[in-house]
């Protein structure tokens, strides 16, 4: 039998008379990572909001602007989806949780699209341009390729070697 939010409720509602340690133990850490989480939208949100995007195409400003959409909405479904959210149904939480399934395919795609476009957007600024501000970004992005573990990572190319 799948699982599903009643009874990863009931399991707490159990531990928290059974276990109170453990109980305590789970439920701080499920409230750590939320706060996290915010945390991180926050900043990114507060990140982008900063970007200048007077020298942004219509095409770059909008994938700026649906990202930043798109990590708002995330936050609201993630809040709607907690199972400690006493005015959300168990439906709500289901449809949350389906439409953050989707929402997080369409940010990965629009993350590498404003990441691609900051990094242009910087060489730009720079004074970097043509050739040589397209083999700083495809150097930049091979450098976090080549320095970044952990976490879910997406299949795709791997993207282009640094340098030698």
């Amino acid at each position: 039998m799948p699982w599903n939010m009643a009874d990863g409720r009931n399991h707490l509602e159990e531990l928290r008379k059974n276990d109170p340690e453990r109980y305590a133990m789970i439920t701080n850490g499920i409230a750590m990572h939320h706060a996290n989480r915010l945390r991180d939208a926050t900043n990114k949100l507060d990140i982008l909001a900063s970007v200048d995007t007077s020298h942004m195409t219509a095409k770059e400003l909008a994938v700026h602007e649906q990202l930043q959409e798109i990590i708002a909405r995330e936050e609201e479904l993630n809040a709607i989806a907690r199972f400690d959210n006493p005015d959300a149904t168990d439906e709500m939480r289901q449809e949350a949780w389906k439409e953050l399934h989707e929402l997080r395919r369409q940010k990965f795609d629009l993350e590498r699209q404003e990441r691609n476009n900051l990094l242009k957007q910087t060489a730009l600024s720079f004074g970097v341009r043509g050739k040589n501000a397209t083999e700083l970004v495809d150097t930049i992005k091979a450098v976090y390729q080549a320095t970044q573990s952990g976490g879910f990572r997406h299949g795709g190319p791997r993207g282009p070697r640094p340098p030698r």
